[in-house]
C-alpha cells in the first residue's frame, strides 16, 4: 500500500487521530485506536510521532456521512469506513499497524460510531479477519481514487479555471499560452465523463461502492476540504519529507 496524496504524516497533536466532520451533527469521531496496541518495532508512540515515522490513510470522514441511514449499506454493497495507520521501518517501507472498521453509531448520528479495531496477524482466524480489513481499506481507497483523487482533484476543480482563462484573458496573453497546453482535451473528456461515466447509473455507478451517491460523495468531500480551508487549518497533502526515503511496500508486507 505505497504513500497516495491523501495519506498524512501524524504529529503529535493527531494521535488518535480526529474527525473534521461537525460534532454538532455527527457527535465524536475521535478513532478508537490506542497507542498500547501498535507494533512500532520497538519505538514508543512518542518516538515515532516526533520522528515522523507514523503515516495515516484516512477515509473516515469521506464515508461514514454515507453509511449513516443506511445509505450505502442498504444497496447490494455493503461497507466500513477505515483508518489505517502505518509505520515507516528502518528498511523504508511502510506497514500497517492497525485498522480501524467504522459504521454510525446504531442509536443516531450524534451518538458518534462503533468501531472495531483490527491488528495484524500471520495464523489463525485473526489473520483471515486481518485479510478482510486490508479488503475493505482497498475498497475505500479504490473509490476515493477514482472519485476524489481523479474525478473531483483532476477533472472537476479545473474545470472552472479553463471557463474563466477562455472568457478573461486574451489568447495572446502569456498566462494563457502557459495554461493552454494543460487545458488541452479537459472539456471534451469531461463532457463524455458526464455522459457514460458519471452519469446516473453509467459506469461509475454500477462499478464502484458508492453506486447512486457517487457524484454526492464527491460533492461532499469538495465542500469539507473547502470547510477546512475556511476555518484556517492547513489540509496536508504532503509534509516535510523525514530523513528516511519511502519506498513501496511489496505485496507480502501489506
Amino acid at each position: 500500500m505505497p504513500v497516495s496524496c491523501y495519506d498524512k504524516r501524524l504529529n503529535n497533536c493527531e494521535f488518535p487521530p480526529k474527525s473534521n466532520l461537525d460534532p454538532a451533527e455527527y457527535g465524536d469521531h475521535t478513532s478508537k485506536i490506542s497507542a498500547d496496541v501498535l507494533n512500532l518495532d520497538g519505538c514508543t508512540i512518542d518516538e515515532a510521532l516526533a520522528s515522523g515515522r507514523l503515516f495515516i490513510l484516512d477515509y473516515h470522514d469521506t464515508f461514514i456521512p454515507f453509511l449513516r441511514m443506511r445509505r450505502i449499506n442498504e444497496t447490494s454493497a455493503k461497507a466500513y469506513a477505515t483508518r489505517t495507520i502505518l509505520f515507516l521501518k528502518e528498511n523504508g517501507t511502510l506497514k500497517p499497524v492497525a485498522i480501524e472498521l467504522s459504521l454510525p453509531h446504531p442509536d443516531g448520528d450524534k451518538s458518534g460510531f462503533v468501531s472495531k479495531v483490527i491488528l495484524p496477524a500471520d495464523e489463525g482466524v485473526e489473520s483471515t479477519i486481518w485479510l478482510l480489513a486490508k479488503a475493505y481499506v482497498v475498497v475505500n481507497d479504490s473509490c476515493y481514487h477514482q472519485l476524489m483523487s481523479h474525478w473531483l482533484n483532476t477533472h472537476a476543480v479545473i474545470e472552472p479555471l479553463v471557463i474563466a482563462t477562455n472568457r478573461q484573458l486574451s489568447v495572446v496573453h502569456p498566462i494563457n499560452k502557459l495554461l493552454a497546453p494543460h487545458y488541452r482535451d479537459t472539456m471534451n473528456i469531461n463532457a463524455l465523463a458526464r455522459d457514460s461515466l458519471i452519469n446516473a447509473n453509467g459506469i461509475i455507478e454500477r462499478s464502484f461502492l458508492p453506486s447512486k451517491y457517487a457524484v454526492e460523495m464527491s460533492s461532499a468531500v469538495f465542500k469539507l476540504c473547502r470547510m477546512i480551508l475556511s476555518r484556517g487549518n492547513r489540509v496536508i497533502i504532503r509534509s516535510k519529507a523525514s530523513k528516511q526515503s519511502i519506498r513501496h511496500v511489496s505485496n507480502n508486507s501489506i
